[in-house]
């Protein structure tokens, strides 16, 4: 297979996946609404908590009211990327381990570990609970004030995204122990209590040095918020954070391709 067919594949499984999904959820006009309301009203609550927060201090972590509302509304945009093309995607994985779905995905001519990673893209999930509440923060955060260049926008969309290679990386690795327990149900709430404890609640440099590198490479909660924030805030040096992040994608790409080859042979054995 060419260069040319490796990508028109993956492209192809995206794209329907994508359609698919958004169909499904077209069809859900009360559950639309519930989504829409709850998210948009936490984030105007989490704008009041900000505001209380810095009604007696300046700065907290370094950070300024306004960049700390910067921080929430990338950390929603985090939240909500990755409940719309990996988290759910993860969940299922786990389901379809244990219910015999995986043999379906597995008999057929499709690369499957890209397959169950982007089973379903549900770009309505993401409008719905994000757009709203993104508003409320656009409009409350004073722009003016915030030290933000084209380079550190630049810099920041890429390591965004290699945060979020890096989270579901992390969610998978909590997942892999279905094929050898029978369950992960356990480990996928943890890596979510790590994803939202602290990847969407504490900046990067309100942590020690120890605690900043844990949990931007052993456990990569913080790299497409507090990383992302930082630098786009030019609070961390743009060059160095890109190539940190480009450099821990990748590897952990790598390793989550050899960690389902070798899930697969369990799998396989398991169901034989």
């Amino acid at each position: 297979m060419g260069f040319k067919d490796f990508i028109s594949e993956r492209w192809q499984i995206i794209k329907i996946n994508t359609v698919e999904t958004f169909m499904l959820q077209l069809s859900s006009i009360f559950e639309n609404w519930i989504v829409l309301i709850t998210s948009f009203f936490f984030v105007i609550i989490n704008i009041l908590f900000i505001n209380v927060l810095f009604t007696n201090v300046s700065t907290i972590a370094t950070y300024t009211k306004d960049q700390m509302i910067l921080f929430s509304l990338i950390g929603n945009l985090s939240f909500f990327i990755n409940i719309a093309w990996s988290a759910d995607n993860m969940a299922s994985l786990i389901y379809g381990v244990n219910k015999g779905d995986l043999d379906l995905i597995l008999s057929k001519p499709l690369p499957s570990l890209f397959y169950v990673t982007f089973r379903k893209i549900d770009i309505f999930l993401f409008v719905k609970g994000f757009v709203p509440g993104a508003i409320a923060y656009i409009v409350i955060i004073k722009w003016f004030s915030l030290n933000i260049t084209f380079e550190s926008c630049l810099a920041a969309i890429v390591i965004f995204i290699a945060g979020q290679i890096a989270l579901n990386f992390f969610q998978f690795l909590c997942v892999i122990p279905v094929f050898f327990r029978g369950s992960a149900e356990q480990l996928m709430s943890l890596s979510w209590a790590f994803e939202y404890n602290l990847g969407r609640m504490i900046p990067l440099e309100g942590l020690d040095k120890f605690f900043r590198i844990l949990f931007i490479t052993l456990i990569p909660v913080m790299i497409s918020t507090g990383l992302t924030t930082s630098v786009l805030l030019n609070k961390s040096d743009l060059l160095l954070s890109i190539l940190f992040s480009i450099v821990v994608s990748i590897v952990f790409i790598l390793i989550k391709i050899l960690l389902w080859k070798f899930a697969l042979k369990n799998y396989t054995s398991a169901s034989s």
